[in-house]
């Protein structure tokens, strides 16, 4: 026994049913279809395409969420790249600030830049 989808056409508003099955197809397929005053009907929208436009929206997110991991991990690594500098040239006695050379690197920081705030590393030594 054939199972039948009950439609309106909305030309003319007239009801008719076509094979359960077929209204299957054209859903997910697209494609034409008539009412029985011959007025051309179909699905704008088939499953397959909003699948497709789903699938390609979750791939245009990986690349996405890729790009920014990336950006992250050289942002990461230009600051680790910047810390190392820094702590090598304040050990040689380099001011962070003013980039001279002095020897007791304590006493300047505390005279010249009080405001300058450290924050130690953890790890760091």
């Amino acid at each position: 026994m054939t199972m039948f989808y009950v439609s309106l056409c909305p030309v003319c508003f007239v009801e008719f049913g076509i094979p359960k099955r077929m209204e299957e197809v054209k859903r997910q397929n697209g494609g034409d279809f008539y009412c029985p005053n011959g007025h051309v009907l179909s699905w704008t929208d088939s499953e397959n395409d909003k699948l497709r436009r789903e699938r390609d929206r979750l791939r245009q997110q990986i690349v996405r969420l890729d790009e920014e991991t990336t950006a992250a991990k050289k942002k990461i690594e230009q600051q680790s790249n910047t810390i190392f500098l820094m702590k090598c040239r304040s050990r040689g006695g380099v001011c962070p600030c003013c980039n001279r050379t002095f020897t007791n690197m304590a006493r300047h920081m505390k005279t010249k830049h009080p405001d300058y705030n450290v924050v130690p590393l953890k790890g760091a030594s």
